[in-house]
């Protein structure tokens, strides 16, 4: 289906509608009248392949290509649905807030604080990464931006009568603002990447 760029072979797939099950849960985050329209298409195809080759699925599917990976492709090609796009916005918003110590823990300088910020913080970096290599750039992009506003905006709120802007030391201030800047490079890079990729290509 697409020489060079996919995982060939439908592994472990003994039937056209169990592809097409297995392409489907991989389009989940596609509107469901897309995705319906998509899987629909792409199993006509695979099911004139079949009667083809005398009706036997087996002899098809070493030819075809993996369908958790061209689920992934159909999400790129037609995006994802709103409700989608709202859920990985919402939790962005959650994990940036979350990851400004003593937003969610007090006091801020305590172990659990700035442990809880930590891995708030790292689960942020790798939402945006994963989002941008396997859902959509352009939604990255805009995560990384939120995330980084709230962040901004968490710094700046009193938390028992000050901010933590005002607790912090230069040092400290250095390290928040690289590490919220880090949070755009890590949404925007990939981005980047596969577009300059697609133009050489």
């Amino acid at each position: 289906m697409t020489p060079g760029a996919a995982p060939q072979g439908a592994h472990g797939v003994r039937s056209v509608a169990e592809y097409g099950r297995r392409l489907n849960g991989a389009m989940r985050l596609v509107d469901s009248k897309t995705r319906a329209s998509v899987v629909k298409e792409i199993t006509s195809g695979i099911e004139a392949q079949v009667q083809a080759s005398g009706g036997d699925f087996a002899r098809v599917g070493p030819s075809l290509d993996d369908p958790a990976w061209v689920g992934r492709q159909m999400v790129k090609v037609y995006g994802v649905a709103m409700w989608a796009k709202a859920a990985a916005l919402a939790l962005v918003a959650l994990l940036a807030l979350a990851s400004v110590p003593g937003f969610v823990a007090q006091p801020p300088e305590s172990g659990a604080a700035i442990v809880g910020a930590l891995l708030a913080f790292a689960a942020l970096v790798v939402l945006l990464f994963a989002g941008a290599m396997r859902v959509s750039t352009g939604l990255a992009a805009a995560g990384g931006g939120l995330a980084a506003a709230l962040r901004v905006i968490g710094f700046l709120l009193p938390q028992g009568g000050m901010s933590p802007l005002e607790n912090a030391t230069g040092g400290e201030l250095a390290l928040f603002l690289v590490a919220t800047g880090l949070l755009v490079v890590v949404a925007v890079v990939p981005a980047l990447v596969l577009r300059s990729r697609g133009g050489s290509e």
